[in-house]
């Protein structure tokens, strides 16, 4: 099934961050919806793994470990717009709690990902 964005954010609670991209090196204020909320609104309670697909064909999979164990974002904004292609959107998954120096970022860091094209539940 097709989702808009703004499909996407309905029901669900936005949420806003100021957050430390590691690839883009500086802090971005990105809105969107919790990871955990967004499983609720439209997988099953037995999915134990998310792979989300970029445009590109890079593609990362989200355990249930992490979603109960750090928290993720689906970003749908950028400064409270809509993320434009120009700018990695119009979805992109970040971690708002980032922090270079836990172990469990550093394994992580490979799962931040933009221009999210397919979404799978397994």
């Amino acid at each position: 099934n097709k989702v808009t964005i703004k499909e996407l954010e309905d029901g669900l609670k936005l949420y806003e961050y100021n957050i430390y991209n590691p690839y883009e090196k500086h802090t971005i204020s990105y809105g969107g919806i919790l990871f955990a909320d967004f499983l609720k609104k439209y997988s099953k309670d037995s999915v134990k793994e998310v792979n989300i697909t970029a445009i590109d064909g890079y593609y990362i999979t989200i355990y249930k470990e992490d979603w109960g164990s750090m928290k993720i974002i689906l970003a749908t904004r950028l400064d409270d717009d809509y993320i434009p292609i120009s700018k990695k959107g119009p979805l992109m998954v970040v971690f708002p709690e980032y922090d270079a120096k836990e172990k469990i970022y550093q394994e992580n860091i490979s799962k931040w990902i933009w221009m999210i094209r397919k979404i799978e539940f397994k």
